[in-house]
């Protein structure tokens, strides 16, 4: 699960926690974002069928622009990667992130944006 907080001290802090098929929470909430200036915002998650997961959100650069960043984590919480910037070639702000994930095994993912 991911939402936005204040938990960062600048704007908005994207958080995510995990949770069994039962609805049981396994571990503690944690800060998805790096990068803590300006604003973190709208998240979205996709998690393959080994548990392993992206979240993706809308991050205000220095200057006002919005791009979308993301996160690769493994089934148990551990990240994989820091955070990047999702579409490198675009230079206008980009909004409502959206993601698929492949299936098991393929490490693959499809992101989306507006």
């Amino acid at each position: 699960m991911v939402w936005n907080n204040s938990a960062d001290g600048d704007g908005a802090a994207v958080m995510a926690r995990r949770y069994d098929w039962d609805g049981i929470a396994l571990g503690s909430e944690f800060q998805v974002n790096v990068t803590t200036a300006e604003v973190q915002q709208n998240p979205c998650v996709g998690m393959d069928a080994s548990g392993n997961f992206l979240v993706t959100w809308e991050d205000q650069g220095p200057v006002s622009d919005f791009q979308i960043k993301g996160r690769e984590y493994d089934s148990s919480g551990t990240a994989l990667t820091g955070e990047f910037i999702v579409p490198t070639t675009v230079t206008d702000d980009r909004y409502n992130g959206k993601l698929g994930v492949a299936a098991v095994g393929e490490q693959e993912w499809l992101a989306t944006w507006n």
